[in-house]
């Protein structure tokens, strides 16, 4: 209140009118158009903390979220796809996995950071084959009310339902592939976790850009009346049509009715508010977040698109490509060859690239 109220009495010192002048008891304001918030849904959802109800932990970073905020923005959705489209490239299936379910973990691993497998077996308890279970939905199963009778909790996963229920997988019946999180080892996160505010920035400054063309370029004003010969329900009839000005309300405008003080002061007078289009800085949020939204995930410029803002260009794409290889695709490879190890035989393989076909 005390925002609003400071503003009232700048614009009224700008009009020419003192708010001691004013009678209280003749003097009315009416405010309207609260701005909308761009992003009403679940973002406070980057707690560190490890918690458990009971049946199962909680993950310290909710995976439902980061899948959504991959829609958020361009670079960032792209990166992700780029990610997983260079380790699927080259990926052999083999009778253990198909390339169907290794490409959905894929997503899932670089998405939230963590996958799981489920192991299928025979009549003679061999592994014959693995499927993907969705880590939106896996969880590590809490001590309090699940025992493993081998005496190691981490066995025991659980899928949960969103109605409420949940299904229990039998011990050492899931595999679950995460990345290392130094806070708990439970659960891992996702390596562009330290751009997650960078995305979610670049997309509230869409929003509401989108929000004030919708709007029709209005910002807001402050219309001030004083003695201008207005009888009462003229003075409602003005600000009812103000009240009706189109848009979704992205600023806020005021009509202002004070008697008048003097002779010198205009009747009727609009004092506009401010000016979007010089002052949110769109062009330099946008480039700035997106620059860091890059750098978080790792991938080079041009493998995603990006137009070069100076003649230089943005380097050789296939050169660009084998940078990303070694950096990028390799390490992201030798989480999935543990599944090898685990099982002690060949469940994943990767076929390399052929750089001279690829730079002809």
């Amino acid at each position: 209140m005390s925002i609003l109220s400071d503003l009232t009495n700048k614009a009224l010192s700008f009009a020419g009118f003192l708010p001691r002048n004013s009678p209280a008891s003749d003097a009315f304001m009416v405010s309207f158009g609260d701005p909308v918030p761009v992003l009403d849904s679940n973002v406070a959802y980057l707690s560190t903390l490890l918690a458990t109800n009971g049946n199962y932990y909680q993950p310290p970073v909710d995976p439902a979220s980061l899948a959504r905020l991959r829609h958020a923005n361009a670079y960032h959705g792209m990166a992700m796809k780029f990610k997983v489209d260079q380790l699927c490239r080259f990926f052999t299936p083999s009778a253990l996995l198909s390339r169907i379910d290794f490409e959905q973990a894929v997503w899932d691993y670089v998405v939230t950071g963590n996958c799981y497998f489920q192991k299928h077996y025979n009549r003679l308890g061999t592994v014959v084959r693995l499927s993907h279970l969705p880590a939106v939905y896996l969880r590590r199963a809490g001590i309090a009310n699940v025992t493993d009778p081998l005496g190691v909790p981490d066995n025991f996963y659980v899928k949960v339902h969103p109605w409420g229920s949940f299904t229990q997988y039998a011990p050492d019946e899931v595999i679950h592939l995460h990345n290392y999180d130094l806070l708990q080892a439970i659960y891992g996160i996702p390596s562009y976790l330290c751009g997650v505010q960078d995305v979610l920035l670049s997309e509230e400054a869409t929003l509401f850009r989108r929000k004030y063309f919708i709007n029709g370029a209005h910002m807001g004003y402050i219309l001030v009346t004083s003695d201008a010969g207005l009888t009462p329900e003229q003075a409602d009839l003005i600000k009812r049509k103000v009240e009706e000005s189109k848009g979704i309300g992205n600023g806020k405008s005021f009509y202002i009715n004070i008697p008048r003080s003097g002779s010198t002061r205009d009747p009727v007078k609009i004092i506009p508010v401010g000016n979007i289009g010089t002052k949110d800085d769109f062009l330099d949020i946008k480039n700035e977040t997106e620059q860091q939204i890059i750098t978080a995930h790792g991938v080079p410029p041009i493998l995603l698109g990006i137009i070069p803002e100076n003649t230089g260009g943005l380097g050789n794409p296939v050169q660009a490509l084998q940078i990303y290889h070694e950096i990028g695709s390799l390490p992201l490879r030798q989480v999935f060859l543990e599944l090898n190890m685990v099982l002690g035989k060949t469940v994943v393989g990767f076929s390399e690239p052929d750089w001279k076909l690829l730079a002809a």
